[in-house]
């Protein structure tokens, strides 16, 4: 028998091996990354889609209002029989980090507990500066932070008017 014919070697065995174990050892680590990075995806998400659902109520019932009748930063009283309620709930500890989390009631419904910071505020703009009897628009002023301290100052007018 000639010495390139003798088939597998006991080298090449232990090559074919080794190989075979990075690569299923980088397939692995693939595979953890990937799914701890979905999972991460899912979470932020979640949160997210909680900020938007919020939003989403507010803008609605204060486009679907044509005056405001009662506000504080806690507190929002529309014209169409909806009210707003901002409770503060607990300290809360995430990622080595402690914030304050708020609830949003509409009426006695709970629309949201997941919130850093909510307040209302509340502004006026007149149709002629020096007659200040004739309100031209009326605003809803909305801050609002999820977890992360994502989110934005919403200004929204009542009433259907863009």
């Amino acid at each position: 028998m000639a010495r390139n014919e003798r088939g597998v070697t006991l080298a090449s065995l232990a090559i074919y091996i080794i190989v075979s174990i990075v690569v299923l050892a980088s397939l692995a680590f693939l595979n953890v990354n990937v799914i701890s990075q979905i999972a991460h995806l899912s979470n932020d998400s979640e949160e997210t889609n909680e900020l938007l659902r919020a939003e989403a109520y507010l803008i609605k019932d204060i486009k679907n209002a044509n005056r405001v009748l009662e506000f504080s930063e806690q507190y929002l009283r529309l014209d169409n029989d909806v009210e707003y309620t901002i409770r503060y709930r607990a300290n809360e500890k995430q990622r080595n980090q402690t914030y304050d989390v708020y609830e949003l009631y509409r009426g006695d419904i709970l629309v949201t507990d997941k919130m850093s910071g909510i307040s209302f505020d509340y502004g006026i703009t007149y149709g002629d500066a020096s007659n200040k009897q004739i309100v031209e628009d009326e605003w809803v002023i909305v801050k609002i932070y999820d977890s992360n301290h994502v989110g934005d100052d919403l200004c929204i007018k009542v009433g259907k008017g863009y």
